[in-house]
């Protein structure tokens, strides 16, 4: 599921966004990135580590590339828990309005109405030791922004922090959890693709 973006696109998004170095060095960077992954058995985010050394100051905001996209697309090759509407008069629970409430069946595949996407939150300690904050509240990810046109879905953590803090290669700083969200089934269909990476579909 999650894979990284080609040299050639981690080289552009480096020098853009972290600054000038040489090639070499930034190969040693790229072949040094971890693939984000969850820590524990029940862990419910994969964690991200920062691709290089930060000195990062209060108050100052940072766009880290982190050479990582992720193929949402490849979850629906094993069952995935989704959500389902249950009669909860066949559970044996006494239910007088007829009413339906909301419930996880964890036996069910795809639905075609459910859509994955990643959600990027800073990680705990980070949050409450430092003030570290995604500068766009929670950073969204959408199934297409994979392998778009403009950056390959690469996936860039934009922050800022109340306080000071060296974060060195290889930290883990932020996390990456899937979620599911769907669409009404009789709304007007939406047909247009995804052509750009950040912002596009404001455009």
């Amino acid at each position: 599921m999650f894979e990284k973006v080609s040299f050639e696109q981690f080289l552009i998004d480096y020098k853009s966004k972290i600054g000038s170095a040489s090639a070499d060095y930034i190969q040693e960077v790229y072949d040094a990135i971890k693939l984000p992954k969850r820590s524990t058995k029940y862990s419910a985010g994969y964690d991200f580590c920062v691709p290089v050394d930060m000195d990062v100051q209060a108050g100052i905001k940072y766009l880290v590339p982190t050479g990582i996209k992720c193929n949402l697309g490849k979850i629906y090759d094993k069952h995935q828990p989704m959500f389902c509407r249950v009669d909860e008069t066949a559970l044996g629970v006494p239910n007088p309005d007829n009413e339906y409430r909301l419930s996880v069946n964890t036996n069910t595949t795809y639905c075609e109405n459910t859509i994955p996407y990643l959600a990027l939150y800073p990680r705990s300690s980070y949050g409450i030791k430092y003030g570290f904050k995604i500068n766009n509240t929670v950073g969204i990810i959408d199934q297409d922004y994979y392998n778009n046109e403009d950056n390959e879905g690469h996936i860039y953590v934009s922050f800022i922090t109340d306080k000071d803090i060296k974060i060195k290669a290889g930290d883990k700083f932020c996390q990456g959890i899937i979620c599911y969200t769907t669409y009404f089934l009789d709304e007007i269909p939406v047909e247009e693709i995804r052509s750009g990476g950040i912002g596009s579909t404001s455009k």
